[in-house]
């Protein structure tokens, strides 16, 4: 089992990325190298993800670094999942659901918190992507081992208990709390084959976090990368075979 370190001091992130993760086309190679150096994004203007990050109400410590967005649109159009999961909305819902328009693919996305909830919605809508993300709205996430008693509460299970999910990102809730019992409470429900994003990954809980889900899941789950962007960028890949 590749289990993260958990490091003391200032905990800092020592790069670990499998071969198969970096972009494979050379704008995206570029795109991330640049990502991970650069920090004035207006020189990149035209890039399908630019409006998002313009909107001041996202730019702050909560919000998915731009760096981490300009990586993970590159492998999702290398991944091509068909339906994609998300802990905690934010501009990610924008970018998932732009992703979700071009492929034909869903975005269910999971959220704690209402009145952020509600701001999301007139987001989504704004952007005309209510049909391709659909909010749900759930305080679960904030109980650590939840393992998925009380997304019964909110009606998960009874609405979207039949869906398997191909990608999960977790970026939520606010604060690192509560993130334990997200991957958990959807593991019956993940294909055979499923990549599983985690923002945040520098901080001590999802790292701690992190290494418990790869001792729970046992050798069906392994570690694929482990990013120096912003605030910590891990990706996982469940495989059901190893199991």
């Amino acid at each position: 089992m590749h289990l993260i370190k958990n490091l003391t001091a200032k905990f800092v992130v020592e790069p670990c990325v499998a071969s198969g993760l970096m972009p494979s086309s050379d704008v995206g190679r570029r795109l991330f190298r640049w990502a991970l150096h650069n920090r004035d994004f207006s020189k990149v203007g035209s890039h399908p993800l630019s409006d998002i990050w313009q909107v001041p109400e996202w730019d702050n410590t909560y919000a998915l670094s731009r760096a981490s967005m300009a990586y993970i649109w590159q492998v999702l159009r290398e991944w091509q999942p068909h339906s994609i999961i998300e802990f905690g909305c934010g501009r990610s819902s924008i970018m998932f659901g732009r992703y979700c328009h071009l492929m034909e693919a869903t975005c269910l996305s999971i959220e704690a918190d209402p009145d952020w909830g509600r701001k999301m919605q007139d987001q989504l809508a704004a952007n005309g992507l209510e049909s391709e993300v659909t909010l749900h709205l759930s305080d679960s996430i904030q109980s650590p081992d939840m393992h998925g008693h009380d997304l019964v509460r909110s009606g998960f299970y009874a609405q979207y208990g039949d869906r398997q999910f191909d990608l999960v990102s977790i970026d939520g809730p606010v604060g690192g709390f509560g993130r334990g019992g997200t991957l958990l409470s959807i593991k019956h429900q993940l294909a055979p084959k499923a990549h599983i994003i985690v923002d945040d990954s520098n901080r001590t809980n999802e790292r701690h976090t992190i290494n418990r889900w790869l001792h729970e899941f046992g050798p069906a789950l392994s570690l694929k990368a482990d990013l120096p962007l912003p605030y910590g960028l891990t990706i996982l890949e469940y495989d059901k075979s190893r199991e």
